[in-house]
């Protein structure tokens, strides 16, 4: 599970992770607003695939690598 930095301390250590975006299955959650594109292009990619997220992200300048 991602979450927000203030609640890493509250959550069992194997809960938590320290990604950005982590996707698990049908579920995708990610740190908080200031992962929004991230996000977003985390649902590009698993539903067009890794050329077309990457082809976005590259337009909006942001680099996932």
């Amino acid at each position: 599970m991602a979450c927000h930095l203030a609640f890493m301390d509250k959550l069992p250590s194997f809960w938590a992770v320290k990604s950005n975006i982590q996707v698990s299955g049908d579920l995708t959650t990610s740190r908080g607003p200031g992962t929004t594109f991230e996000f977003a292009l985390s649902f590009v990619q698993q539903l067009f695939g890794s050329n077309i997220s990457e082809e976005i992200g590259g337009k909006l300048f942001i680099n996932r690598q």
